[in-house]
This record gives C-alpha cells, sequence and structure tokens, in this order.
C-alpha cells in the first residue's frame, strides 16, 4: 500500500503517506492496514486528508460554451485546468467547475470524447450520455 501511494499519488511524501497509513487515515475495505499490505484486486482504498492543499489555477473566471446539444458539450479549456478531478485538483477542474457555475446540473454525467493536457488550452468535446 505504501509503495503504490508513494510512486503513484506524489502530491506527498513517502513519510507523509506512512504516518497517514499507521494512524488509520488510510483504510482499505472500511479497515486499517499496515504499510506494507499488499493491494488485491477489488479493494476499495481511502485516503481521509487533513487539509486537502487544492493547486491554483491561472484563469479561474466563466467558462465558455460553444456548443449544447441534447448529446454533447463543447467547451473552452483555459490552460492550467485539468478536465476532471484528479490528484490534487477537486474544485479546480473543468468539470467541477462547469457545474459550479450552473453550465451543468450537479448530478450531470459528463463523459470526456478525448483529452487534454493540464497545461493546454483548447476545445473539449464532453458527451452527455454513454451512447452518444
Amino acid at each position: 500500500l505504501l509503495e503504490v501511494f508513494s510512486k503513484e499519488f506524489v502530491a506527498y511524501s513517502a513519510v507523509y503517506y506512512r504516518a497517514a497509513i499507521e494512524a488509520g487515515r488510510v483504510t482499505v475495505d472500511g479497515h486499517g492496514v499496515a504499510p506494507e499490505h499488499v493491494l488485491k484486486d477489488g479493494e476499495r482504498i481511502v485516503h481521509r486528508a487533513v487539509r486537502c492543499r487544492e493547486n491554483p489555477v491561472l484563469d479561474t473566471g466563466c467558462i465558455r460554451v460553444v456548443a449544447d446539444t441534447a448529446d454533447l458539450l463543447v467547451v473552452s479549456k483555459p490552460s492550467s485546468l485539468p478536465i476532471h478531478p484528479c490528484g490534487s485538483y477537486r474544485f479546480n477542474s473543468l468539470i467541477a467547475l462547469l457545474r459550479a457555475q450552473g453550465t451543468v446540473a450537479p448530478d450531470a454525467e459528463l463523459h470526456t470524447t478525448h483529452r487534454l493536457d493540464r497545461l493546454t488550452s483548447g476545445l473539449v468535446i464532453f458527451a452527455k450520455t454513454k451512447g452518444a
């Protein structure tokens, strides 16, 4: 477990992750485990962070909608913004900001049809259904 967190989630150090696992802030299937725990398929890992440090983004203005149809939503993504919540980005992501500004409902599912890296600006096409 510690090895996976240290290599895959680089927002914190191995020392932090070891302390979090030992303190029970990282659980596997709802139970505390040792840092040496070997993960198995299907196990659910939860990390309750004491303090989430959201990384800043350069442009937090209103996201411009280019097209909005029954099947697709096309928006202009600014640079420095990831498309979906990931890593240390929970609220500063394109999907979270679209929900916050009321472009889509809070529970609306948006499916990415392609990807743009966090630092890349450009048009992003979301499918509103899996079938689209």
